[in-house]
């Protein structure tokens, strides 16, 4: 007989004894006990709320025993304040709690709420249940750099919340942090799934000997990043921007086929030639028709591949000579179309002067043969292997690219050899964690290929006072957090290391969000409408008969009746007519809605790679399925069958992928269910370009209001 303590888990465990004698022989015991109590309790309310919702959460109180029990239910904190006496019976029982406005912990983002059940002044069971509290809008990253050697104040909007500041002594550890933030991005589109695997690669790639366990971690992750990106892909393993649902897109697929191709070298794997030769018919199908930046990028991903493109770039380079003169004497409004810090430059502005020079400047790269291919570092561009390009459109590009301040086109710049010194420290630190996921995936090869990163871990030494809190990652790199409602400190105040005469950094990343204060200036329409379905009739097909071939009927086999049942389930359906909901109308938890959302362009302009961004409120979901239901709009005498689901389930909603959008409106549809009773705040649905994010159009409203309030009952 034993004794020990178990978790705290109300579960079942098994137990495995094994022993042996001195004679050699063996034997096993298994066994089961479960860990449990008479009475326990537990939150059955969503795990996070927005700030000042009012919801009526749910707890369960489970008696255990054979008789009911009168107990006490204490509820305190999260502006919760509340004693419930009832009688418990044995099983499962419900008690809602009506909390008045959710707030936050005093010390954090959350709010605890603490439960205790009682009986005769005894404490059967007790529990803190942390919910996480969201903000009422949606949010927005930025960034700010600071150097602590010149002036260490920390100057931020008063808005500013999820706080966090990266100490950076070098250039390795600033690309350690970029190479980190793009590793751990949320999203999953085929582009950043790519963007993904190119910094895993690179850092797989340079780590020592000693790093075994690290590696080991870091190839698991790029293999499953590759498995990820293989199911994303089409027919004739071709690639679409979102996967399977979106269109071909041939800068996209030679784009997933460089990052795998990167992999397979870190992974120290191989695929036939004839793998990657499926480039050549991707760019000679329809890749000679992309945008002029976009073809520069492929034909140098082609060549890095030891694809030949010698024609193929000379071809490009012409196009590009000939864009860039036009743009040069056109209008200034075409030589400096404005490109923000965190807009795409290949997915972005696709026509502007900067995009032209950097076309070009990247084609005399890749044609002066300078690819570093095998990871090794770069040579600097020298000469001209352009024939008929003059040589004063080749120095005007150059010139346009140093004189520009995006993030990318610096990096080529110090792939080409072209930029100052130093370049590579300025520019780390400004590839801020919202810049567009291609565009910096990118200029970390640029750099690795130019050995800017020496190696995994080389991390500052310096260390932030309180209130910051230090959270190090997988790869030893460390970030300091600032606990949400702790005010921002008013300058950074950094001590060394222990070893004497550490580096306390030469710059300061701080990341920080806001929330969006006025309604977006992109000209598009978005509205949004919401349905009740109403079960109308269930439309089941009458049963068919077999015949032989002089039409009499006869007793069907098994395999027939199994046939028959088959087809009829599968045109089984249900009809339902849709009943508009006011936007002040209370929802119900007993009724399935069908939520419309419409987006129609203003101005002719086409719009590609966008995103809707839906918010529910707690407890809410979109449906991933529209299970064969068809529907009858009002005034409509047609019944229609839904399309099929398009959008992504997110912690706090749903998004759905736009590809492209130009002068017809589109139109998405979803299936939605809303569980949790109460009354909440909820962001407006917004649409944005992924690869402009300052492009942004808001559901509309007539205050123009960034939220909306829900009832659901």
């Amino acid at each position: 007989r034993f004794e020990f303590r178990v978790p705290e888990s109300l579960t079942r465990w098994r137990i495995t004894v094994r022993g042996f004698d001195a004679n050699g022989t063996v034997g096993q015991k298994s066994a089961h006990l479960l860990s449990d109590k008479p009475f326990y309790v537990k939150w059955t309310s969503p795990d996070w709320m927005r700030a000042g919702d009012a919801p009526i959460a749910s707890v369960a109180v489970f008696n255990n025993t054979q008789t009911a029990q009168e107990v006490v239910l204490s509820a305190r904190g999260a502006g919760l304040s509340q004693d419930r006496k009832f009688m418990a019976k044995p099983g499962a029982n419900f008690v809602a709690l009506a909390i008045d406005a959710l707030k936050r912990d005093p010390d954090g983002g959350t709010a605890s709420i603490k439960l205790s059940l009682m009986n005769q002044g005894k404490t059967l069971d007790a529990l803190v249940a942390p919910v996480a509290v969201r903000p009422t809008r949606f949010m927005r990253q930025s960034s700010a750099i600071i150097d602590p050697a010149i002036d260490s104040a920390i100057k931020l909007p008063a808005q500013a919340s999820r706080v966090s500041v990266s100490l950076m002594s070098n250039a390795a550890a600033q690309f350690g942090r970029v190479a980190e933030d793009l590793i751990d991005y949320p999203y999953g589109c085929v582009e950043q799934t790519a963007s993904r695997m190119l910094p895993m690669a690179l850092l797989l790639a340079s780590l020592r000997s000693d790093q075994a366990a690290l590696s080991a971690q870091l190839s698991q992750r790029l293999a499953t990043a590759r498995v990820r990106l293989s199911f994303m892909a089409g027919a004739n393993a071709r690639f679409g921007w979102w996967g399977k649902d979106t269109s071909e897109d041939p800068f996209i697929t030679v784009y997933a086929y460089y990052a795998d191709w990167l992999a397979n070298q870190a992974l120290k794997q191989s695929l036939p030639a004839e793998h990657w030769q499926r480039l050549q018919e991707v760019y000679a199908s329809s890749g000679f028709k992309a945008p002029l930046a976009q073809r520069a990028l492929m034909l140098h991903f082609m060549a890095q591949m030891g694809l030949p493109v010698t024609s193929l770039n000379l071809k490009l380079a012409q196009d590009l000579a000939k864009a860039l003169q036009a743009a040069s004497g056109s209008q200034a409004g075409m030589r400096n179309s404005p490109i923000a810090a965190d807009d795409s430059l290949p997915l972005g502005a696709l026509d502007s002067e900067l995009v032209y020079a950097f076309g070009l400047v990247l084609a005399q790269h890749t044609a002066n043969g300078n690819t570093a291919g095998n990871g090794t570092t770069g040579k600097s561009t020298t000469g001209n292997n352009l024939p008929g390009i003059d040589a004063a459109i080749l120095a005007s590009a150059q010139a346009t690219l140093l004189a520009s301040n995006v993030p990318l086109a610096r990096a080529l710049l110090v792939l080409t050899g072209k930029a100052p010194d130093g370049e590579a420290d300025k520019l780390l630190p400004k590839m801020a964690v919202h810049g567009a996921t291609l565009d910096r995936a990118i200029a970390l090869v640029w750099l690795y290929q130019r050995g800017v990163q020496k190696g995994v871990g080389a991390s500052v030494q310096a260390t932030l006072d309180a209130p910051w809190i230090r959270h190090s990652n997988l790869f030893g790199h460390a970030t300091y957090r600032l606990p949400e409602g702790v005010s921002v400190p008013a300058a950074l105040s950094t001590k060394a290391g222990a070893q004497a005469g550490t580096d306390v950094g030469t710059a300061a990343v701080i990341s920080y969000e806001m929330p969006e204060s006025a309604p977006g200036n992109l000209a598009v329409s978005m509205s949004r409408q919401l349905y009740r379905l109403k079960l109308q009739s269930r439309l089941e097909p009458a049963p068919k008969k077999d015949s032989d071939s002089k039409g009499n009927t006869s007793s069907s086999s098994g395999n027939s009746k199994a046939r028959t049942a088959a087809s009829e389930f599968a045109t089984r359906t249900s009809q339902f007519s849709l009943i508009p909901v006011a936007e002040s109308e209370p929802l119900s938890t007993r009724e399935l809605y069908l939520e419309q959302i419409e987006l129609k362009p203003g101005a002719r302009r086409v719009l590609q790679q966008g995103l809707v961004q839906v918010a529910l409120p707690p407890g809410a979901s979109m449906e991933a399925s529209t299970w064969g239901l068809s529907v009858q709009f009002p005034g409509s005498k047609e019944v229609t069958p839904l399309n099929r689901a398009l959008g992504e389930a997110t912690a706090t909603g749903y998004v759905v992928p736009v590809q492209l959008l130009r002068d017809a409106p589109l139109t998405l549809t979803h299936l939605l269910r809303f569980s949790q009773k109460g009354s909440y705040t909820v962001p407006r649905a917004r649409f944005h370009l992924m690869y402009q994010p300052g492009e942004v159009a808001h559901e509309q409203s007539v205050d123009q209001s960034l939220e909306r309030m829900l009832v659901v009952n």
